[in-house]
């Protein structure tokens, strides 16, 4: 399900832990989380130890036209591919992630998605990490009922002419 794009070069680079990550690499590729950063899906295999991103969606959300050409430029033990829907997919590690990131030419320009994208990894996702041992995505807010009802009835007033 999960292979190395160079498993003797990762073996070299791990020594006597490459059989061990790649066994639990395949299993941990079972499971599978979305994210949305700014309205783009970012899917993530894997769990909290061993996450891995699918390559398409980092590049999308940091403006990355090419993620084949772009993940070339990995280590090789950054990459790897996922099978999702029985077709393979680019897939990048945690390190890989902050080097795409790091790496990107937009995240440095205020403003732009990948600079937004940098700012909440780096600011506040890491130091998160860093203090708590987690991560938790701010708990959506909702309205209550009574404001949804008193914006449904402004909204009636506003298309009846009120």
């Amino acid at each position: 399900m999960c292979r190395s794009a160079n498993p003797q070069r990762l073996a070299h680079h791990l020594g006597g832990w490459y059989e061990v990550l790649h066994l639990t690499m395949e299993i941990a590729m079972n499971a599978l989380q979305s994210f949305t950063f700014e309205g783009r899906a970012l899917r993530v295999f894997g769990d909290a130890i061993n996450p891995v991103f699918i390559a398409a969606d980092v590049c999308k959300i940091i403006g990355i036209q090419n993620p084949t050409d772009a993940i070339k430029s990995l280590a090789p033990f950054e990459r790897t591919k996922v099978e999702v829907d029985g077709r393979e997919i680019n897939a990048i590690n945690e390190s890989g992630l902050y080097t795409l990131i790091l790496r990107s030419r937009d995240a440095v320009k205020e403003g732009t998605p990948a600079y937004r994208f940098r700012l909440k990894v780096t600011a506040e996702i890491l130091p998160a990490i860093r203090r708590t041992g987690r991560y938790e995505a701010p708990k959506p807010e909702y309205i209550s009922v009574e404001h949804r009802w008193a914006i449904q009835k402004a909204v009636g007033r506003k298309a009846r002419g009120q």
